[in-house]
């Protein structure tokens, strides 16, 4: 049951982190209007929160089967989750330096 948590927040929080991935060709790595966009990252907080307020609910952690998970494996979802948006990131800017040339 463990790994279908682990599993389930990793999949939330690369889709939460997946909308740092809208950025122009020349853009810097942390910077453009999407880093900048206080709704957005206002949403992706609100979310984030909602998602881990679920575990706390106990009709919907029962429904979705969630129980809290040790340490190790909340930094392996988060480190996952921002790998995804780390390789998406890099590899979307060699091929955009690749098109352009």
């Amino acid at each position: 049951m463990a790994a279908n948590n682990v599993l389930f927040y990793t999949l939330i929080l690369c889709q939460l982190l997946h909308a740092l991935n809208m950025k122009e060709p020349r853009e810097k790595f942390l910077g453009g209007p999407v880093m900048r966009n206080k709704y957005l990252i206002g949403s992706i907080f609100l979310s984030a929160g909602i998602t881990f307020g679920c575990l706390f609910i106990p009709p919907v952690a029962k429904a979705l089967r969630l129980q809290m998970m040790p340490a190790i494996d909340w930094w392996l979802a988060f480190g996952f989750s921002v790998a995804s948006l780390l390789i998406v990131r890099l590899l979307s800017g060699l091929f955009m330096r690749k098109s352009e040339n």
